[in-house]
């Protein structure tokens, strides 16, 4: 039998931009990259949430990553895309001003722990970029698990 503990596991990352700086979602958490469509505005929900879209007959709350990393907002547009996410059985839409590609880095390129931040849980140093990745998880639990978004998903 072969020795597999010192292999190093390639990870699958779907990478973006916002602004001048890169982030990455872990592929598993990625349902599908979409084109924006018209939204339903919550006057209830938090500033980060911009609306909810019909998607497959299911109310999708959209969540804009620029409110979110304290970023300079840009007008959405039917042009804008945004990624589908999903964790712990929750999904949302993640706008963001660029979706670039899939990368595959090595598991020990991962640097954690190097940032205190909420919804970060990595920084990857891929070809000239440093990559911030952004966890799904944390960013659900934080603007999404509450009464308001909650009854709102179950009304639309």
């Amino acid at each position: 039998m072969a020795d597999i503990s010192n292999t190093t596991q390639q990870i699958p990352l779907l990478t973006f931009r916002l602004a001048e700086q890169h982030y990455a979602l872990l592929i598993d958490n990625v349902i599908e990259v979409a084109g924006m469509v018209e939204l339903i505005v919550a006057p209830d929900s938090p500033q980060e949430v911009l609306g909810f879209a019909n998607r497959h007959g299911e109310a999708l709350p959209i969540l804009d990553l620029r409110k979110i990393f304290l970023q300079e907002a840009k007008p959405i547009s039917l042009a804008t895309t945004f990624i589908v996410v999903e964790a712990d059985g929750q999904k949302c839409g993640l706008v963001t001003d660029e979706v670039l590609t899939v990368e595959y880095v090595n598991s020990d390129q991962i640097q954690r722990g190097q940032q205190k931040q909420h919804f970060i849980n990595g920084m990857i140093q891929h070809e000239q970029h440093l990559i911030q990745m952004v966890s799904v998880t944390a960013l659900i639990n934080n603007f999404l698990n509450n009464d308001v978004i909650e009854n709102r998903t179950k009304s639309i």
